[in-house]
């Protein structure tokens, strides 16, 4: 009896070793996959182009990124890994499902022209590996918060201060638009995030991460001076992107921040100072620089795209995920004159654009899940999440088509989930 004391205890022991050992793994795994996504903020432009073409794969149309396969593999690791924690929560089981009903119906829709399956697949897993990585991350207790946060901080200001600069010094190779304000002229450059409206939303979806990351008993800052320092910060990095649907978009959640926390004088000046710039860049696109013309087209293309369905068989199941619209764009081998010829592939309004390629059947569902999420995420308290999800479905659903893209959406889904992370 005794001898078998000793052999349960060897084995208890022996568990334990390996729940440790597998716990190691998943937080240097978890780790590991926060820091190769989120780099891809601090890319360096023509070193970035140089690498596309050196090691990216080319898939169908389009190019994908190592990073992105690497992503892909780390996340089926871990999935495996917490195969079943992971099959407790429903979200999970709806992540898998519905993309790959949407993908077999693709399939059954095009199975004439196999020759377009590379481009459906990319097209997926554009959206699908962030998204799945980054609720893997969000749900995982292997995350360093402070790895997050600090990172997070630096992302914010690496990209925020080339708002900035690069609004006053020009890039003439890199110019995307000209603003001008009276007798002052500004330049959207192109950052080394993407362009100025990629990167503004980028630059949210950061700060939402960073305010979700506070330590379990810390108490609302929001009137503490370096807060509002940081906040004054962040909101002129913004300013500077010259990008109204961002200004919006901060501008709401700043002014119910400091309206709920009783500093109305800030929520007041916020007010103001967003109503009069968005009106000014809305006055200066109509009288002056190439933003004009690209919001003419834009609408162009929309009446394009409505009266171009076909029949109802194309209205109610599209055409297939990813094969409208292409979903690269080469900055960098572009200059500014022939920058909006370049643009004229594009819809620029999610909805439509989603209308086309998913139809109507799967876009209701998918907005059956978004409005899943905004009670999910009302319920959780989380906040700044909250909000931006909201405002950022309305403006971005209507107007940007961003979040089809693994460089800029990875931070929207990570702002999501990023409250669920434990924190102890």
């Amino acid at each position: 009896m005794h001898n078998l004391k000793i052999l349960n205890s060897g084995n208890g022991q022996a568990n334990i070793d390996k729940v440790r050992n597998v716990n190691f793994i998943n937080e240097v795994l978890t780790n590991f996959l926060f820091l190769i996504i989120i780099i891809r903020i601090f890319t360096l432009d023509s070193f970035d182009l140089y690498l596309k073409y050196l090691i990216n794969i080319k898939i169908g149309s389009y190019y994908i990124s190592p990073i992105d396969i690497l992503a892909f593999i780390l996340s089926i690791t871990l999935f495996l890994l917490k195969f079943t924690a992971i099959f407790k929560k429903k979200l999970f089981i709806y992540i898998l499902i519905l993309p790959l009903t949407s993908f077999s119906i693709d399939l059954l829709i095009n199975k004439s022209r196999l020759e377009l399956l590379p481009d459906i697949i990319v097209s997926y897993l554009k959206v699908l590996i962030p998204l799945f990585a980054s609720i893997l991350l969000g749900f995982s207790a292997g995350l360093s918060i402070y790895l997050i946060k600090y990172i997070c901080l630096i992302a914010i200001i690496y990209v925020g201060a080339q708002h900035i600069y690069f609004s006053l010094f020009l890039r003439e190779s890199w110019l995307h638009e000209t603003i001008k304000i009276g007798s002052l002229q500004f330049y959207r450059s192109i950052t080394t995030c993407g362009p100025r409206t990629a990167s503004s939303y980028v630059l949210i979806f950061l700060y939402v991460i960073v305010k979700q990351l506070k330590r379990k008993g810390n108490k609302d800052i929001s009137l503490n001076i370096l807060e509002i320092i940081f906040d004054i910060m962040f909101f002129l990095f913004i300013l500077f992107s010259f990008t109204r649907g961002a200004i919006l978009i901060i501008a709401i959640i700043f002014i119910n921040k400091y309206f709920k926390a009783g500093n109305i004088l800030i929520a007041g000046e916020i007010f103001i100072i967003s109503v009069l710039l968005t009106s000014i860049l809305f006055y200066a696109r109509i009288t002056s620089g190439i933003g004009r013309y690209g919001d003419i087209e834009r609408l162009n293309q929309i009446k394009t795209a409505i009266t171009s369905i076909r029949d109802y068989k194309e209205f109610i199941v599209g055409n297939g995920f990813g094969l409208l619209y292409k979903r690269e764009v080469h900055y960098y081998e572009i200059d500014q004159v022939n920058f909006i010829s370049s643009q004229r592939l594009n819809i620029h309004n999610l909805n439509i654009l989603l209308l086309r390629e998913i139809g109507f059947i799967r876009l209701l569902i998918l907005y059956l899940l978004i409005f899943r999420v905004i009670r999910w995420l009302k319920k959780s308290g989380n906040v700044y999440a909250y909000y931006t999800f909201i405002l950022s479905i309305i403006i971005i659903f209507n107007s940007e088509l961003i979040l089809l893209f693994s460089e800029y959406n990875f931070p929207f889904f990570f702002s999501i989930v990023s409250k669920k992370i434990k924190n102890e």
